[in-house]
């Protein structure tokens, strides 16, 4: 079985604000391979004027993933976006994008913050790691496995951020200096599965841009402000071009690195995500040209999956256009339907799970009017 339709989900129109929570029972969410998948699940969904706290918890709770909006963001803003047969990741880039903010990935959570700030976010991670593992020899016996250790952190609507920190701290048994630094504030109530020291400590510090310094033999860690500069150093070998010239094409196709020429290699300082561009750059293909791969056969629409179909006030030719994405064909004569009062426009709304095809047509056609009658991958709409 062949599913095409792993999740269909859609809000429109205003939704009312969540209530404030004080004692918000602890979700369950998606961690590593479940998570990732969740990422790439496809959506078709239209929020129109819609509270941007809302649309994340909305997703946050149906999809069982976990994401944090950046205090700096203005979590009312009203976000109006329209996505058909995105992924779920895609998706929330988009939503970013439209409230003036950026995706950041760590561990099993999505981060939503200003650009400027949260594009150093996984960069700190890794800096970071990289100061702990550094000194592993000399750090007290298992002190390195107990901070490499993932916890979930939860927490209630007005919770306080600095009483969040000391609660990790706690957790993992350091001495925390400089709290002072973070600013008095009521966050809203979120769930951080799975993360360990360093990446929940930078999540929530980078809000206030803000990280810290390890102290102590990493049993206490300082509070300090994020650099102006933040990033790592690596080298690469060119692929058919000399040092110096890739060093002017990357600078100019990534502004932001540093890179210099040294023999053969490039020198390059940069955040992970600029690191991780210039790897896939310089990543061998692995296709092979002599031998075209062929397209697989289409599944028949009776033997097609189509999952959980569940949307809301959806245009019904919104739905088509998804469908047709998966190599199904749909004809109708625009006249007829006319004629008939039919409009493709008219929204129309799904509840169904374990849907077969005829499950899907039926649920299309019923509100419109419609009947169907399928071919191979063809599906012919016409007026009852």
């Amino acid at each position: 079985m062949t599913a095409i339709v792993t999740l269909c989900y859609l809000l429109a129109g205003a939704l009312p604000q969540p209530d404030t929570v004080l004692d918000r029972p602890v979700p369950r969410l998606s961690t590593a391979t479940k998570f990732r998948a969740e990422l790439e699940r496809l959506l078709t969904l239209s929020w129109q004027n819609v509270p941007l706290r809302t649309i994340i918890r909305r997703i946050s709770e149906n999809q069982s993933i976990a994401i944090l909006l950046d205090r700096r963001i203005d979590p009312t803003q009203r976000v109006a976006v329209e996505l058909n047969g995105e992924s779920l990741l895609v998706g929330l880039q988009t939503i970013a994008a439209g409230a003036g903010a950026q995706v950041s990935i760590v561990g099993n959570t999505v981060c939503l913050g200003p650009a400027k700030s949260i594009s150093k976010l996984r960069t700190l991670v890794v800096l970071r790691s990289n100061e702990l593992l550094r000194q592993a020899s000399s750090l007290p016996k298992g002190r390195l496995r107990e901070l490499s250790q993932k916890h979930t952190l939860h927490w209630n609507d007005l919770d306080r951020p600095a009483d969040l920190v000391r609660r990790v701290a706690v957790r993992y048994q350091l001495q925390v200096s400089g709290l002072d630094k973070i600013q008095h504030d009521l966050w809203a109530g979120t769930t951080l599965p799975s993360l360990s020291a360093v990446e929940v400590l930078s999540v929530l510090l980078i809000q206030f841009d803000l990280t810290f310094r390890w102290t102590d033999g990493a049993t206490g860690l300082q509070i300090i402000p994020i650099p102006a500069r933040v990033a790592i150093e690596r080298s690469y070998t060119p692929r058919g071009s000399r040092a110096e010239t890739a060093v002017k094409t990357w600078s100019k196709k990534w502004p932001g690195i540093r890179a210099e020429a040294k023999g053969r290699r490039v020198v390059v300082a940069g955040t992970v995500e600029q690191h991780a561009a210039i790897a896939a750059l310089l990543r061998p293909s692995r296709k092979r040209p002599d031998r075209p791969s062929k397209s697989p056969k289409p599944t028949p629409l009776d033997k097609l999956d189509f999952g959980i179909l569940k949307f809301e006030r959806l245009p019904a030719i919104g739905l088509i256009r998804r469908l047709e994405k998966d190599g199904i064909v749909f004809k109708y004569d625009d006249k007829q339907l006319a004629a008939a009062g039919i409009d493709l426009n008219t929204p129309i709304s799904m509840d169904l799970k374990d849907a077969t095809a005829d499950d899907v047509f039926r649920a299309l056609c019923k509100p419109l009017g419609l009947k169907f009658s399928t071919a191979g991958l063809t599906v012919t709409l016409s007026p009852k």
